[in-house]
């Protein structure tokens, strides 16, 4: 791709799509997402970012109807593994308090065609869980990490970690990374519904031996912002307790900004998020520290 195509293409890229997941795979982009109903998964499949837009959108899963996964299927994610692939997504059936983290599973090298149902992730403790995502560190292996409730109540939405034993299997009890406890990320809870303090939808980037978690803080009904966790090669992350890591607001705005990660294109690093059209301001702090 060439770099102009990068940085002066069509934006936004998608007019539609809450929670996006883009990967790039061998020379191409795929973009991962729900349906317009959230009962099913789709992906497309560019050579540049900028076509994306106008490729074909292929349904590779759909809950069956009536079963204990098959609706709200949110954020869903998009990972290779070493025979095939992996599509992690939160799923319940039509009740919130029932999502939970799941697997979809492809034995076959190109990522667009049917995947089955591999089940829900043996997360401990069982609790709600959304936003799953898989990363890979490089002396300490596979974890997992996610957005989810400390019991049973939706009061607020904590960030948690567990490490892997392979992308499919859960090898630890969670621990907590981070919960909503600086001004910016309860903008818009309480009130006379009671809505939850969140944080959700973590993305990891490590970098120069310090390990990122951008994430979304807020209600996206609200001056919702995406904060970044920054923990230095000095602790011993990635099993670490809340608390032992640097916070800090990266982009403001009331503007739904919500899934997010990070891309290099070209040799340069980019930063994608979704967010709505229809928006008051957006203010970014685009560096990223690296030690």
């Amino acid at each position: 791709m060439k770099k102009r195509e990068i940085l002066t293409g069509r934006l936004p890229l998608l007019d539609a799509g809450a929670d996006p997941w883009v990967l790039r795979h061998h020379g191409e982009f795929l973009y991962c997402h729900s349906n317009g109903t959230n009962d099913a998964i789709c992906v497309r499949r560019a050579p540049s970012l900028a076509e994306l837009a106008g490729r074909e959108s292929v349904e590779v899963w759909r809950g069956p109807e009536g079963g204990k996964f098959s609706r709200e299927l949110w954020a869903p994610e998009l990972h290779a593994t070493e025979d095939g692939w992996v599509i992690y997504v939160a799923a319940d059936d039509g009740k919130n308090p029932h999502h939970r983290m799941v697997a979809l599973v492809r034995h076959n090298p190109d990522p667009v065609g049917p995947y089955e149902f591999h089940g829900p992730l043996a997360l401990e403790p069982d609790r709600w869980a959304i936003d799953g995502s898989l990363w890979h560190h490089p002396e300490r292996g596979w974890f997992f990490v996610w957005s989810g409730w400390e019991g049973q109540e939706n009061t607020a939405q904590h960030l948690y970690l567990c490490p892997m034993a392979d992308p499919l299997t859960p090898s630890g009890p969670r621990v907590l990374i981070s919960s909503p406890l600086h001004a910016w990320e309860k903008l818009g809870s309480g009130g006379p519904d009671g809505l939850p303090t969140i944080n959700e939808g973590p993305q990891v980037l490590i970098k120069g031996g310090w390990i990122h978690v951008i994430y979304s803080a807020a209600g996206s009904w609200s001056d919702h912002a995406s904060g970044l966790l920054v923990t230095p090669p000095s602790l011993r992350m990635p099993m670490i307790p809340t608390g032992s890591c640097t916070t800090r607001r990266v982009i403001r705005g009331q503007a739904g900004t919500a899934r997010c990660g990070f891309s290099l294109l070209s040799g340069r690093g980019f930063f994608r998020f979704s967010a709505l059209q229809e928006y008051p301001h957006l203010d970014l702090f685009p560096r990223l520290d690296s030690g």
